[in-house]
């Protein structure tokens, strides 16, 4: 399933600016994730949970059972303790999957609405106290138009406000079969710029997150920390929505199943 040069490759090469990442290229066997991308969900399927407010618009799903068969191997590999230990060996970390996949799964954006704020991930899982430590992103869009936007764009650290991010210093293209992890915790502001294009351009994500034990200094933070963009940093009712987005109480509020 996976490509054999995975751990070889990258042992030796995490980029370390803005935070620590790997970016992959033909991360699984072609053919297997050409099944994966036939079983995706079609984005009016009624299996999402949708998210559409001032600072994320996206659709998700982290249900195991609506999971189509080449999906379903998929996320079992990837909470596998034989990937766990392959991550490790990069990374020389222990690391634990989460096979409850909270907040992962499978993600769906449309073109004119598709967008994520920049936002700082929730650093303990909210049921297990681990700490969330890496993000893994897999890419199952073909023919990806550079024009449509949609990267993943890494920020440098705001060293004068803590809930702000700096400036951007990667974008990185959804390519077909492409790979990013990364460290969430090392001040890893991150979005998904808006994404363009004519009719009908989907981005599709496969998500999992990965954790580590928790230190004494750990970050009390159960949900993720938006930002405004900077055409929002003056509107009142973006701020008030992300303080409510962020209390751990309150954010079911704003997403539908």
């Amino acid at each position: 399933m996976i490509n054999k040069k995975f751990t070889s490759t990258l042992k030796n090469k995490i980029i370390q600016k803005p935070f620590d990442h790997i970016i992959f290229d033909n991360f699984l066997d072609k053919n297997f994730l050409n099944k994966v991308l036939k079983e995706f969900p079609e984005f009016n399927d009624k299996i999402w949970h949708e998210y559409s407010n001032f600072c994320e618009n996206k659709k998700s799903c982290n249900q195991w059972n609506s999971f189509k068969p080449s999906i379903y191997k998929l996320f079992f590999f990837l909470n596998s303790n034989k990937f766990n230990d392959l991550l490790g060996n990069i990374f020389r970390s222990k690391i634990y999957s989460d096979p409850g996949l909270h907040g992962a799964g499978i993600n769906i954006m449309k073109n004119n609405v598709g967008k994520l704020n920049p936002h700082l991930d929730n650093s303990l899982h909210p049921k297990n106290g681990l700490k969330r430590k890496f993000n893994l992103i897999l890419f199952v869009n073909k023919a990806w138009n550079e024009k449509w936007g949609g990267h993943l764009t890494f920020y440098k650290k705001n060293k004068n406000n803590k809930n702000m991010y700096g400036d951007v210093v990667t974008k990185i293209k959804p390519k077909f079969n492409r790979v990013v992890i990364f460290n969430t915790s090392q001040n890893s502001w991150h979005s998904v710029e808006e994404i363009k294009g004519g009719k009908s351009v989907y981005r599709r994500t496969i998500a999992t997150y990965y954790f580590v034990k928790p230190s004494k200094k750990n970050p009390k933070r159960y949900k993720a920390l938006y930002a405004p963009t900077k055409e929002q940093l003056k509107n009142s009712k973006v701020i008030k929505f992300i303080k409510k987005r962020s209390d751990i109480k309150k954010f079911k509020n704003f997403y539908k199943i």
